[in-house]
C-alpha cells in the first residue's frame, strides 16, 4: 500500500503540470493578439523602420476584406467582400496589404498621405522606407493584390500598422 507522502507528491507534481500547461496555453493566447506571425520583433506598440516594394499602381490596386476595426483602422470591405459602408474616411485610416522586401506581408494604412509620396512616382518597381506603429494584429483577414483577383484569405495572423515619414531612397 502506497504511503501517503508518495501519494501528496503524486497530487502535487499532477497540480503542478495542470497549472503549468495552463499557463502556458494562456500565455500563447495573449502572444497571438499582440505579435504578428511574419517578421520577428513586430509586436503591437512597436515602430519599425521597414523598406516596401511597390508600384505606382498600388494605390488602387491593394485591398484587404475584414469586419474588424483595429484602432480605427479599417479595410475597405468587409468579409462577404462587398465594399465596408461608409468607407473608411481616407487613407490614414485605410488598410491595405504591402510586402516589405523580405516579402513579410503587413497591413497599413497612411502611405499613400505620406509627404514623401505625393510628387511624381517612378514607372517601374521601387522600394519605400518608412516608419510603421503597429497599433494590433489580425488574423482574420482576406488580401486582393488586383482588383480583377478574389480574396483570398491571409495564411497567418499580420499585423496592423500606420506608415509615417515614408520616404523613396535615392
Amino acid at each position: 500500500m502506497p504511503n501517503e507522502v508518495d501519494v501528496s507528491l503524486r497530487v502535487l507534481l499532477a497540480l503542478f503540470a495542470i497549472g503549468f500547461g495552463v499557463w502556458v496555453i494562456f500565455a500563447w493566447l495573449k502572444y497571438d493578439k499582440t505579435a504578428a506571425q511574419t517578421e520577428q520583433g513586430w509586436h503591437k506598440g512597436t515602430k519599425q523602420l521597414i523598406e516596401l516594394t511597390l508600384v505606382r499602381e498600388d494605390v488602387n490596386k491593394l485591398a484587404c476584406a475584414s469586419n474588424l476595426t483595429v484602432e480605427g483602422l479599417n479595410c475597405a470591405y468587409l468579409a462577404n467582400s462587398q465594399p465596408r459602408v461608409p468607407p473608411p474616411a481616407d487613407d490614414a485610416h485605410l488598410l491595405r496589404p504591402y510586402c516589405n522586401v523580405k516579402n513579410d506581408v503587413l497591413l497599413a494604412s497612411g502611405l499613400w498621405n505620406s509627404p514623401g509620396m505625393r510628387g511624381p512616382l517612378p514607372s517601374e518597381r521601387f522600394t519605400v522606407m518608412c516608419n510603421y506603429d503597429i497599433v494590433g494584429v489580425i488574423k482574420s483577414v482576406s488580401l486582393r493584390w488586383s482588383p480583377t483577383d478574389k480574396f483570398e484569405p491571409a495564411k497567418q495572423s499580420l499585423p496592423v500598422g500606420i506608415l509615417t515619414d515614408c520616404v523613396i531612397p535615392q
